[in-house]
Parts: structure tokens; sequence; C-alpha cells
């Protein structure tokens, strides 16, 4: 985790175009095609199959850049609409 804050942190300094998902605990579950996304959310236990999903749905948000979206568990498609 200090990794990746460190990497966050790096990343959000840039010119570049970025969304950064922080997933809760991930488990090897099999995905339920849900999630909540938002600024601040109580971390929760998401399936990796789910974590998928969710940043594959973000890449084609043209509205979701810049922005750092913490992940729960809402239908992923509907979690990234609205976030956007």
């Amino acid at each position: 985790m200090k990794v990746k804050r460190h990497q966050d942190v790096y990343l959000t300094s840039t010119g570049l175009d970025w969304v950064i998902i922080r997933p809760g605990t991930l488990t090897d579950a099999v995905g339920t095609g849900s999630v909540a996304l938002g600024a601040a959310l109580n971390f929760d236990d998401v399936p990796r199959d789910d974590v998928a999903v969710t940043l594959t749905e973000a890449v084609h948000q043209p509205r979701l850049h810049r922005i750092i979206l913490e992940l729960g568990t809402t239908l992923i498609a509907q979690a990234v609409a609205d976030a956007a």
C-alpha cells in the first residue's frame, strides 16, 4: 500500500490523464457485477473480477479523468456512470 500510495501521488502530479481506483480488500470470490464508487467509502471486500470490470468500464467513460475513486460494493456500469 505504501508503494501504491507513492505512485498515486506521483501520477497525480503529472500532466497525464488518469483515474485511480482504490479497491478494498481483494478476494478471489466470483464477481457480483456490483460495486460502489465514491470519493470516500468504507473499504469492503471486493472480488478481483469486479475490480477488473470496473477498470474496463472506467477506461471507456470519457467523463472520468483526473479523479481518485474508492471502490466498495451497485451495478458496475451504474456506479461508473454515477461517478462521472
